[in-house]
């Protein structure tokens, strides 16, 4: 994220390097330069204030395979860890990466979910979404679409601890097979509001489904229709800094998910 305002954002390691690119031009995602970002002076901004129909960052599905078409299928595996900076004041429900489109870029029919970090979903919430919306929600789907029998996708570990603002904080979904487990800080509160998330059947892959593709690898905002049959936006806005973003194919260990946080600054 040290690239500048409107450039690409260039992934190191491994599968690199793959770009980030702005989806609207015209309102970008800001470089910022803030106080110990975790992987240098700068941090890329996402202001709900100045969103549109497509502010987000992203990278096209082909671009970047293995993240995408590589953590599918009935035996996928995935860590996926985000360094996060939330902005003060009430927190909208927000996106902040993953492979997830809630329209389904086949026509809106089924979806295309594949992996996510949200924060402060109501469904994550222990008190019900009334006075504070839960803290991480780490999301796998099997299916691609919403959970049978519900209208939305309902497979996720949730840590309702609060991430407070204005200081970083790294957020982690891992999803061995069995269980996904969101963890803050490099620590697991395991509780009863589902953390660790018993799930089986891997995670989705579009390949061999006629009709069906997959989605972008996206930050910052979704893809959704809230009314069947209408036309899809963009949602789910995220308010913050992210100052950086990981994938493996693997399930990291706790372990791992701590020398992992660690790679950034402060953790």
């Amino acid at each position: 994220m040290q690239e500048g305002t409107g450039e690409a954002r260039v992934s190191e390691g491994s599968a690199g390097p793959y770009r980030l690119i702005d989806g609207n031009s015209s309102s970008p995602i800001h470089t910022v330069a803030v106080e110990n970002a975790p992987f240098g002076a700068f941090a890329a901004l996402f202001n709900t204030s100045e969103t549109n129909n497509s502010a987000r960052l992203y990278a096209p599905r082909e671009s970047v395979p293995r993240i995408t078409d590589g953590i599918g299928g009935p035996n996928a595996t995935v860590t996926l860890v985000n360094w996060v900076r939330v902005s003060p004041g009430h927190l909208p429900e927000g996106f902040v990466s993953g492979v997830w489109d809630e329209y389904g870029v086949e026509g809106g029919a089924s979806g295309a979910r594949q992996y996510a970090i949200f924060l402060n979903l109501g469904a994550c919430s222990p008190s019900n979404g009334s006075s504070y919306r839960g803290g991480l929600a780490s999301h796998i789907s099997p299916v691609g679409g919403p959970t049978p029998g519900q209208k939305y996708c309902m497979t996720a570990a949730c840590d309702p601890r609060p991430v407070p603002p204005n200081a970083w904080h790294c957020l982690a979904t891992v999803y061995d097979g069995e269980y996904i487990r969101a963890f803050v800080n490099g620590t697991l509160e395991g509780n009863a509001w589902r953390n660790p998330f018993a799930l089986t059947g891997g995670i989705f892959s579009p390949s061999g489904l006629p009709g069906r593709v997959g989605a972008e690898f996206g930050v910052g905002a979704n893809r959704v229709n809230s009314t069947p049959g209408s036309p899809f936006h963009w949602s789910n806005y995220y308010s913050g800094f992210i100052g950086g973003i990981a994938v493996w194919d693997s399930a990291l260990d706790l372990a791992g998910v701590k020398q992992a946080c660690a790679l950034g600054r402060g953790f």
